[in-house]
C-alpha cells in the first residue's frame, strides 16, 4: 500500500468514525452535529502524513480527536424512543474506534502494512455503523 493509498484509509476510518455522530433536526441531533462538525474540523487540520514513518504520528493525534468526539456523544441523552438504538449505536462506534486504535498500536510496533489491512477491514463496520446512525435519523452520518 502506498503512502497515499495510506492516507485515504486514515481519513476514510476517522471520518466514519466522526461523522458517524453527526445529525440534524432535534436537540438531540443538532448537539450530535456540533460535535460532528467541529471534531472533524480538527482531524482535517492535522497534517496528513507524507511518509509511512510519520504515520503512527498521525494516528496518534486522531485518535486523540476521535476518543474526545466519542465521549461527548456519549454524554448526549437521546429521546427515550431512541435509547436503546442510540447505545447500540455508541457501542458499535466503540467497536469503530477499538479498530482505529489496533491500527495505531500496530503502527506503533513497526507494523505498517499491517496497520493499513486493519483499517481497510474497518471499513466494513464504518459502513455498518453509519447505517445504525440512518436508522436512529441522524442523516448526516449515513453518508
Amino acid at each position: 500500500m502506498t503512502a497515499s493509498s495510506s492516507r485515504s484509509a486514515i481519513a476514510a476510518v476517522a471520518a466514519a468514525v466522526i461523522l458517524a455522530g453527526c445529525g440534524g433536526g432535534s436537540s438531540f441531533t443538532s448537539k450530535a452535529d456540533s460535535i460532528c462538525k467541529d471534531s472533524s474540523a480538527r482531524l482535517k487540520a492535522i497534517p496528513r502524513p507524507k511518509t509511512l514513518a510519520g504515520f503512527a504520528g498521525y494516528l496518534d493525534q486522531a485518535s486523540a480527536e476521535v476518543h474526545k468526539a466519542r465521549t461527548k456523544l456519549g454524554a448526549l441523552k437521546p429521546p427515550a424512543d431512541k435509547a436503546g438504538a442510540y447505545a447500540a449505536y455508541l457501542s458499535a462506534l466503540q467497536g469503530q474506534i477499538g479498530v482505529f486504535d489496533q491500527a495505531r498500536a500496530l503502527a506503533h510496533a513497526g507494523k505498517t502494512r499491517e496497520a493499513l489491512l486493519v483499517l481497510g477491514r474497518g471499513r466494513a463496520s464504518a459502513a455498518a455503523l453509519r447505517a445504525r446512525a440512518k436508522a436512529l435519523g441522524l442523516k448526516g452520518c449515513s453518508r
